[in-house]
């Protein structure tokens, strides 16, 4: 119903946020997962009290929101679970604009869970996640676009496969050393300093010359870790900002002038504390 605008107004499709009055228009959001949120919050609680894998799976299929869930036991079992009650929206709409109140797009039920990206004992012998796509291809709510090329994730991954490959085994302290290496460090450092190096290579010029003395340092910067934190009153490694610099100058030099005004510069912190 629609009332003055400190009532609350809502809609079958859920909370109407906007009504243009003119056009007789309203715009309301639909949650797949209203009326559902004390069963889900009771379901993660019993996550943490599952005696097994099977009964691990059980209580997954009641969490509602979107959530990767992650499992492992003391036999050596592990497993992944993205869950959440994904709705059938109907075809040949664009997620990117509203769905019409009127009747001839309305969802076409939930996807069930059964259906959902999950994996249980991988070949690989480990799982890894940090907020990426699940599998290729899947939306991040109505939008595919949202997910980036490189996410955090790829820490994990570049460090598990290295222990996989090496034959080591992964400590408890190496797992949290890997979460707090992936929260505080440049991830996409290591993948464009290649491209760097070789464009400075091509200039030829000898090794103590300003240009490839800091590129030199960059390098030294990524193969440590590539870390943006600083340990007590020291700042992140010079090769850090170098790198900063670089990355700076790169975009705006590739991207101000077809931009324009809607160009804008890289946001980087002078130390990252982990909470960027």
């Amino acid at each position: 119903t629609y009332g003055s605008w400190w009532m609350f107004t809502c809609s079958v499709h859920g909370p109407v946020f906007f009504i243009d009055r003119t056009a007789g228009v309203a715009f309301s959001r639909q949650a797949s997962f209203r009326g559902r949120e004390l069963e889900a919050a009771a379901a993660i609680v019993n996550l943490g009290f599952a005696h097994s894998l099977k009964q691990f799976d059980a209580f997954t299929r009641h969490v509602a929101p979107s959530l990767n869930l992650h499992y492992a036991d003391a036999d050596g079992n592990i497993a992944y679970f993205h869950r959440g009650a994904r709705p059938r929206r109907p075809r040949n709409t664009d997620p990117r604009l509203p769905l019409d109140g009127r009747g001839s797009m309305e969802w076409a039920g939930i996807v069930p869970s059964r259906q959902m990206p999950s994996v249980v004992n991988p070949k690989r012998g480990f799982i890894t996640n940090w907020n990426n796509e699940p599998v290729t291809g899947w939306s991040a709510g109505e939008q595919r676009e949202t997910w980036g090329v490189v996410d955090r994730v790829a820490v994990f991954i570049d460090a598990l496969e290295a222990a996989r490959a090496a034959g080591r085994k992964v400590s408890l302290d190496d797992v949290k050393n890997l979460m707090k290496r992936a929260a505080v460090s440049d991830i996409f450092a290591a993948r464009i300093l290649p491209f760097l190096e070789d464009a400075v290579a091509a200039r030829g010029e000898p090794a103590d010359m300003p240009l490839p003395a800091a590129v030199a340092r960059i390098r030294a910067w990524v193969d440590a870790g590539a870390s943006l934190e600083a340990v007590g009153n020291v700042v992140p490694d010079p090769g850090a900002a170098i790198y900063t610099e670089f990355r700076i100058a790169a975009q705006t030099a590739v991207l101000a002038t077809p931009l324009g005004s809607a160009f804008r510069a890289m946001f980087y912190p002078t130390v990252n504390a982990g909470n960027q």
